[in-house]
């Protein structure tokens, strides 16, 4: 309680509690406690009492165990420290599953920055299941790679997509659901708030290179992009969406209105504006640069 009155955090990552020894190693005197159950008292006493001090503290920790559902509010999906040279392939694995507990009202907290290669990626993944995680290695990665200016641009586009409702449900799109390899991958994602689709991921090909079918839903688009709606409607009835795309291309969106405002938004601030006419579908010309970020499209009324 002195903690949470000192430093006033709104968010608390409570760690390592997974790294209890197993009962083949150690068991406590008291078996009541065995397994989970020693750290479920843990976090019964600590949260508790942080909780007391600060009922809206959103508590992070790592682990699907049902047994810990009243203790923490927000899934981190690490340690990816050790799946070095798979980080975004393993991103995607783990958020196949942990995106279920979305119906929960548990978000996934994205864990990226261990290397630059793999950032977008999981940035990708994880827009449909909760947040983008964490931006560092600024100096230099594992591989003493640095961010480009693409990177940065792109995290803060993906970032201006991410809905703040936190109970939701993930559908995994075109994944492979058998397999002892290829079985847990999603290629996309679609993100569900009271019966609407809000959100949509979409890649353009399987892991293993197999093309995509590029109609999915109200959209239809031979690049990937992430493509959100911006208010509480579906994208197809929202009057307000937002585009990360990640390559060139069209995207073809089937809308109730006839016309829109298109705002590229760019890392330096600067923004160009484009007055469109359309029936029924908007299609977009999708060119990439290194400094956009994303694109506002605010449909209006005839």
């Amino acid at each position: 309680k002195d903690f949470i009155r000192r430093y006033k955090p709104d968010l608390i990552k409570f760690d390592f509690g997974y790294e209890l020894p197993s009962l083949d190693v150690a068991a406590p005197q008291d078996m009541t406690y065995a397994g989970e159950r020693l750290l479920q008292k843990g976090l019964e006493i600590i949260v508790g009492a942080m909780k007391e001090e600060n009922p809206d503290l959103v508590i992070m920790y790592y682990g699907l165990s049902p047994l810990l559902i009243d203790y923490y509010d927000l899934h981190s999906p690490d340690d990816l420290v050790y799946c070095i040279g798979d980080y975004d392939l393993e991103t995607n694995r783990r958020v196949f599953f942990s995106s279920l507990c979305g119906e929960l009202g548990m978000p996934t907290y994205s864990s990226s920055g261990y290397d630059w290669d793999s950032a977008i990626d999981i940035w990708f993944d994880a827009i449909a299941s909760g947040s983008l995680g964490s931006l560092h290695c600024f100096d230099g990665d594992e591989n003493g790679e640095k961010p480009s200016t693409r990177h940065i641009a792109k995290f803060n586009g993906i970032n201006s997509l991410v809905r703040k409702e936190a109970r939701f449900t993930t559908k995994p799109v075109h994944a492979k659901w058998q397999g002892g390899l290829r079985a847990g991958f999603s290629p996309s994602w679609e993100r569900i708030e009271n019966d609407k689709t809000v959100l949509l991921a979409l890649r353009t090909h399987q892991f293993d290179g197999k093309p995509i079918p590029t109609h999915y839903k109200n959209i239809q688009s031979d690049v990937m992009l992430v493509i959100a709606a911006l208010d509480d409607e579906s994208i197809g009835e929202s009057s307000r969406i937002g585009i990360v795309s990640f390559g060139d291309g069209y995207c073809s969106i089937k809308n109730k209105y006839r016309q829109a405002k298109l705002i590229e938004h760019h890392l330096d601030g600067k923004q160009n504006e484009t007055h469109l006419r359309f029936r029924d579908h908007l299609t977009l010309k999708l060119t990439q640069h290194e400094t956009l970020e994303w694109i506002e499209i605010i449909f209006k009324k005839e």
